[in-house]
């Protein structure tokens, strides 16, 4: 995806620059982040946490406010009985956290300017020289032996052509086909497990949203089993519903949840569902991936390691830096990938995945308890 590419290449070429070294880089991707819905955009519920626009700001990639939906105050915590505002530890703290559309808009939407963040990225690195490329990338040829380049297979408007290059960064995820021809190379490389989620962005209006919702991101705990994380994030005219599960969420799962009480509450009276939804059903990792390096080859973000469930747009912004950081101070090699990146990457990411597992844990445990006349599944 996108912003794994873009957050590689704005570090290679600071690093670069710092070591007086002259580089050229490329980015091929086939999406165009201009269009409305599923197709212009790299599915995802879209919020930037405080910890990552600090990150962002201080790399000097500043999102300007036209590519921002909304500003988030903080979050609503909603079980079946009760509803509670989440309040940040520092007293006085006011959290900076905002949404946005990784695409250009839901599909169904009467948007005209540009608010694609995925687009901003692509301007960022393209303004410092890169050149992107509008392409589908279709093989990776790895070199036979370690001082050989890597070839590039693509397809540019319809005409196959071939790139050969020092190094492939694997800046893809797991809703690509691309994926599937990496699997079972000689190398050894194992994709993550993963699991079905759901988005699906809901038009209310501006003036609705702002006054049910006050800039708080809202998070469900209501016992509907199969949904283990469940949140509603206000975007300016529209809500993004973004559900996630032990296993895949279908669209039966979305309408089980939009059909709770809890949830009820929050829409217009007599509001349903409408029959032409932006929704799409991404993949997601729960686990890590076998091996995603070898000699000039290294791959990064969800296709690779991530934070489990959550937060997949800082988990690339961190491994993206950390390989970055490996080829520029260690090498390109296959054993620099495994230790730089993919051990370092393992450990900075296992405290957060072992208390976020923990959590779903006790959402789990705590959800599934019956009480007396509350509704429960």
């Amino acid at each position: 995806m996108v912003r794994r590419a873009v957050f590689f290449t704005h570090f290679a070429l600071t690093l670069a620059k710092k070591q007086g070294r002259r580089i050229h880089v490329t980015i091929l991707d086939g999406r165009n982040f201009i269009q409305k819905g599923p197709v212009g955009c790299n599915m995802c519920a879209g919020v930037l946490s405080e910890t990552l626009l600090h990150k962002m700001e201080s790399q000097g990639i500043i999102l300007p406010r036209t590519r921002v939906q909304q500003e988030i105050s903080g979050y609503y915590f909603q079980t079946q009985e009760r509803g509670v505002q989440l309040h940040h530890p520092i007293p006085g703290h006011k959290p900076k956290i905002i949404t946005v559309f990784r695409g250009n808009g839901p599909r169904f939407s009467e948007l005209t300017t540009n608010i694609s963040f995925d687009d901003f990225l692509l301007h960022h690195v393209a303004a410092q020289g890169v050149k992107v490329i509008s392409a589908v990338v279709e093989e990776i040829e790895l070199p036979k032996h370690p001082q050989d380049f890597v070839n590039i297979v693509y397809k540019e408007a319809d005409v196959r052509k071939k790139m050969s290059v020092d190094l492939v960064v694997g800046a893809f995820g797991l809703n690509t086909a691309l994926i599937k021809r990496i699997v079972g190379k000689e190398f050894g490389y194992r994709e993550p497990e993963s699991v079905r989620t759901c988005n699906a962005e809901i038009h209310l209006g501006k003036s609705f949203i702002q006054e049910r919702f006050h800039n708080s991101i809202y998070v469900f705990a209501l016992g509907i089993k199969p949904i283990k994380f469940a949140a509603v994030i206000p975007k300016v005219d529209y809500v993004t519903i973004s559900l996630v599960g032990k296993d895949d969420i279908t669209k039966a799962h979305l309408v089980e949840f939009m059909r709770h009480p809890k949830v009820i509450e929050l829409f217009p009276e007599g509001w349903s569902l409408p029959r032409d939804l932006c929704i799409c059903f991404p993949k997601i990792s729960v686990t890590h991936a076998d091996h995603p390096y070898a000699n000039r080859f290294v791959i990064i973000g969800d296709a690779s390691i991530s934070r489990t469930y959550k937060n997949g747009i800082e988990s690339a912004f961190d491994t993206a830096q950390l390989a970055a950081r490996t080829a520029f101070e260690k090498g390109i090699s296959e054993s620099d990938f495994k230790v730089g990146y993919y051990h370092a990457a393992l450990k900075l990411l296992a405290q957060d995945n072992f208390f976020g597992n923990l959590l779903f844990r006790i959402h789990e445990f705590t959800t599934s308890k019956k009480t007396p006349g509350k509704r429960t599944n």
